[in-house]
C-alpha cells in the first residue's frame, strides 16, 4: 500500500512540474514574442520589465540584463512609470545576488522619481506611481534587513 501511495504522489508531482513548466515557457515565449515584434514604445518596456519581473528571484542576473534595457529604452522615450518599474527591478535583483549597494542606489532612484511625479502638475496615473514608491520603501527596507 505505501508503495502504491508513494508513486502516486510521485507521479502527481512530476505531473505538476510538467504542467509548470510548460505554462512558465508559455508566459516567456509569449513575451519573447512581443519583444520582437513591438516598436520601441511603452508596451516594448513593459514586456522587457515584465521579463525582469519573472527572472528577478530565480535568475537575478537575466532580470538585470532585461531591467537595464527596459530603463535604457524608457530613458529614450521618456516612459516615467517604465523608469520606475526598471529601477525596482534591477534593484531587487541587485539584492538577490548580494549586491545591496546596487541595490539601494536603484530603490533610492526609482523613490526620487515617484516623489517627482507626484509633486509634479504632469498628468499621471497617481495610484499607480504611489504603489510604485511603495514598491521602493518596501524594498529598501528588505536591503536594510538583509
Amino acid at each position: 500500500m505505501k508503495s502504491y501511495f508513494f508513486k502516486l504522489i510521485l507521479l502527481c508531482a512530476i505531473l505538476l512540474v510538467s504542467v509548470c513548466g510548460h505554462t512558465q515557457n508559455k508566459f516567456t515565449d509569449s513575451l519573447s514574442a512581443v519583444l520582437q515584434l513591438a516598436k520601441e514604445d511603452t508596451i516594448k518596456v513593459r514586456a522587457l520589465n515584465a521579463m525582469a519581473t519573472y527572472f528577478k528571484s530565480n535568475n537575478p542576473d537575466t532580470a538585470i540584463y532585461f531591467a537595464s534595457e527596459a530603463l535604457s529604452l524608457a530613458t529614450k522615450i521618456n516612459d516615467e512609470p517604465g523608469i520606475i518599474a526598471a529601477y525596482l527591478n534591477r534593484g531587487f535583483a541587485s539584492s538577490g545576488l548580494g549586491e545591496y549597494k546596487n541595490a539601494l542606489q536603484d530603490n533610492t532612484l526609482a523613490l526620487q522619481l515617484c516623489d517627482q511625479l507626484l509633486g509634479s502638475n504632469k498628468k499621471i496615473n497617481a495610484p499607480a506611481i504611489s504603489a510604485l514608491k511603495a514598491n521602493a520603501y518596501a524594498s529598501i527596507g528588505s536591503v536594510y534587513q538583509e
